[in-house]
């Protein structure tokens, strides 16, 4: 359309938009649908940044997809949806972090505050199964506008714990009862 807002509410919109009909792709080891979370943070901060060329567009989007891949497996889907969790939401926040973090030309530094962020952003429960309530569209948007938040607070210096995956209450500990976390290496 016509309308245009900030990054943050586009990435809502358009990540809401693509999974509203289920038609979107699926990463079956992740179970999860990072095209729904990956694309519309990309295409809402090269409408901004204009200097983001195809290039480093497409390798942001890989980033992402890997990360969010990698976090599915590796908090096992069939015990991350018996604790109550939609993949796309949590691991796709981490992947929108890496995303964002990629096209913002973030340091290594920052890369691992956005994913510390990200962390305390991580949510998408699977209560709407009990009365086919419309939650789950807004999953992949709002990992995509949080992903598009985190990178923006570390590119200011906000921190983030920096063992967030793997650490004692980080996101494999706390969404898996039996994490894999070799996966993410």
């Amino acid at each position: 359309t016509a309308i245009r807002t900030s990054a943050f509410y586009a990435a809502l919109a358009n990540g809401t938009a693509g999974h509203a009909i289920e038609l979107d792709d699926t990463h079956q080891g992740g179970s999860l649908h990072p095209g729904a979370v990956m694309w519309p943070v990309a295409i809402a901060l090269s409408e901004r940044l204009p200097e983001i060329d195809a290039g480093r567009l497409f390798k942001a989007v890989v980033a992402g997809y890997e990360t969010a891949a990698r976090l599915g497996m590796a908090v096992q889907p069939k015990i991350h949806y018996q604790l109550g969790w939609h993949p796309t939401a949590t691991c796709g926040v981490f992947g929108a972090a890496v995303t964002a973090s990629k096209l913002l030309d973030l340091s290594v530094e920052q890369m691992l505050w956005a994913m510390g962020i990200a962390g305390s952003m991580a949510a998408g429960s699977l209560e709407f199964l009990a009365t086919g309530a419309w939650t789950k569209r807004l999953h992949p948007g709002l990992a995509a506008k949080n992903g598009i938040e985190a990178a923006l607070l570390a590119a200011e210096g906000f921190r983030g714990p920096e063992t967030i995956l793997e650490g004692h209450y980080g996101f494999l500990n706390g969404y898996s009862e039996e994490p894999i976390p070799e996966l993410l290496t």
